[in-house]
């Protein structure tokens, strides 16, 4: 029972975050977007 409760929980937490972003991403066409991912070498 304790199980069920838990993998309960951890799709309902998994089911607002997902929702939440769906929510959050709501972007006018007008708008142009750019999403720039970089990374540097560190030589210590």
């Amino acid at each position: 029972m304790k199980n069920l409760f838990l993998v309960l929980m951890v799709v309902v937490l998994a089911g607002c975050a997902s929702s939440a972003i769906n929510i959050s991403a709501n972007i006018p066409e007008s708008q142009e977007i750019d999403i720039q991912i970089s990374t540097k070498s560190t030589d210590e």
